[in-house]
């Protein structure tokens, strides 16, 4: 049984239509926008934050190689005066050197954690996404399709033009058949026109002979009378 539905506003389909479309550009631009993101991020980590804490464990090392020099100079070298030099601000320096050291190595396994546990992430999303992904670029754009044509359909019926031709259809369909049939019914009557031949043994001559005569005397007109017969009459009577 053919399902039917109570259409009260051709304006209201068209409406949602439009809506079907916005909400298809804005969650496709949302999608593309939260996959940018993702790369993004994904290259910052793996290109620029690997390279830079990278290059930042050398210059800091280094770092950290001047600090003791310099705590070694005042720990070997005698004050003027022939005592023991203040070497403080050197082994102040050498714990900085050393903590910014520390910060750049643990920087670096961030970053290489990180990068891994973003690529897992990544490809999660992608399976989760993917769903959404398909209705959106596929299944919304099929449906506004599809919802456009019932549209059109409904504006054809209510102006009339989607029922006269059903119509035109039906009557050529019933047409046609009769149109098959008529060269066998011309055919027919041809072979049953023409009348049987009369056996020799049924031929009855005195029959034909009786009518043809019966037929010249009834179509033969009246001789006239003589005066001999006129007169023979008159004495009779």
């Amino acid at each position: 049984m053919a399902e039917s539905a109570r259409v009260e506003s051709i304006e209201a389909l068209k409406l949602f239509k439009r809506a079907l479309w916005k909400f298809q550009e804005s969650a496709s631009v949302a999608l593309n926008e939260a996959e940018a993101e993702i790369s993004r991020v994904q290259m910052w980590l793996e290109n620029e934050q690997r390279t830079f804490w990278a290059s930042e464990v050398r210059k800091r090392q280094e770092a950290v190689m001047r600090a003791k020099e310099a705590l070694r100079q005042k720990q070997i070298f005698k004050s003027p005066t022939g005592g023991r030099q203040s070497d403080i601000d050197e082994q102040k320096a050498l714990q900085l050197a050393l903590r910014r050291l520390a910060e750049a190595e643990q920087k670096v396994l961030a970053v290489k954690k990180y990068t891994q546990h973003l690529r897992r992430e990544a490809m999660m999303y992608k399976g989760q996404v993917q769903r959404i992904a398909s209705i959106v670029s596929a299944d919304i754009p099929q449906a506004a399709h599809d919802l456009e044509a019932i549209i059109q359909r409904i504006e054809a019926y209510a102006t009339g033009e989607g029922v006269a031709a059903p119509e035109m259809a039906t009557s050529q369909a019933d047409d046609q058949p009769s149109m098959r049939r008529a060269p066998r019914e011309e055919n027919q009557p041809a072979a049953q026109s023409e009348p049987a031949p009369a056996a020799e043994g049924d031929k009855s001559p005195s029959g034909d002979e009786g009518s043809d005569t019966q037929n010249a005397q009834q179509a033969s007109p009246p001789s006239p009378q003589t005066d001999e017969q006129r007169n023979n009459d008159h004495r009779s009577t």
